[in-house]
């Protein structure tokens, strides 16, 4: 497969434009001096698919760009990475295996997907020699994966302490079975996660 990777340019695919998709598009496009200055390279976002592309975002893109059809990344052979921010374990796993399987990488915020599908994911990407990107699915972003895998991959680690989400975060100050919350005594955890995402907190 023709790639871009040496041209001095790396084009990315994004395959969802919501919330999270939006940031990924804006920080790209406006720290893109600053990343090509520590990569080495142009990364360039060539086409963005979502089945919603008419909706205002609060953010400058390019309509020619735009697409419903992510198949039409997914077939360019132009494209090096696709980035995965559609959510869930339905079509996002038929992209994400799509993707590995026409030579791109892929990366993705998709806890869902890993923990339901990781094994098939990562046993392709390795087959396929490519990488799986998941750093972002992982404690709100804080880079913990690459540090195990780099820079403590020698060590025995035994276990890991610390608050990993939001969910974590609003969870961790409550001892099961001593919640001070009127309507959950006798709770279950549950039903706390019940009670954080009807405030928003329980992102689950």
């Amino acid at each position: 497969m023709e790639s871009t990777k040496n041209t001095g340019k790396i084009n990315v695919g994004l395959i969802g434009l919501g919330t999270v998709g939006t940031g990924f598009y804006r920080v790209l496009t406006e720290n893109a001096t600053v990343i090509r200055e520590r990569l080495g390279a142009d990364l360039v976002i060539k086409k963005i698919a979502d089945k919603d592309i008419t909706t205002d975002r609060g953010v400058a893109i390019d309509p020619a760009i735009l697409t419903t059809e992510a198949n039409e990344l997914l077939d360019d052979p132009d494209i090096d990475i696709i980035v995965e921010l559609v959510g869930g374990t339905g079509i996002a796993k038929d992209f994400v295996l799509k993707a590995i399987e026409n030579g791109k990488h892929v990366v993705t915020a998709n806890k869902a997907l890993l923990s339901s599908f990781g094994k098939e994911i990562f046993g392709l990407a390795i087959e396929r020699e490519l990488e799986v990107g998941f750093e972002a699915s992982v404690g709100g972003g804080i880079p913990v994966l690459k540090s195990l895998k780099e820079g403590l991959s020698t060590n025995e680690i035994e276990s890991l302490y610390g608050i990993i989400n939001g969910t974590a975060n609003s969870v961790d100050p409550y001892p099961l079975g001593e919640i001070a919350v009127p309507e959950f005594t006798n709770f279950s955890i549950y039903a706390l996660l019940m009670m954080l995402s009807s405030l928003g907190l329980g992102l689950w």
